[in-house]
């Protein structure tokens, strides 16, 4: 009986956990950034920043970044 109960419990906790992992990505938004040197990915956080994610997004379907000059300043 309490090998049962034990692992009907670890049962739940892996079903469980894999069910709040689902959740957390449907928040996140990935944008590839396509540059003469390569592309990077970056990773939007709807949780954690909804306004700036939301303008960013915003920016990107506009057609706002096309074409636009990157740099990355080194101190």
């Amino acid at each position: 009986m309490r090998n049962t109960v034990i692992s009907l419990m670890l049962f739940l906790f892996t079903t469980l956990s894999f069910a709040t992992e689902n959740k957390m990505s449907d928040t996140q938004t990935k944008v590839k950034m396509t540059t003469s040197l390569g592309a990077f990915v970056i990773q939007l956080d709807h949780a954690k920043a909804p306004v700036s994610a939301a303008n960013f997004v915003d920016y990107v379907k506009s057609g706002f970044y096309d074409g636009t000059i990157f740099h990355r300043v080194i101190p």
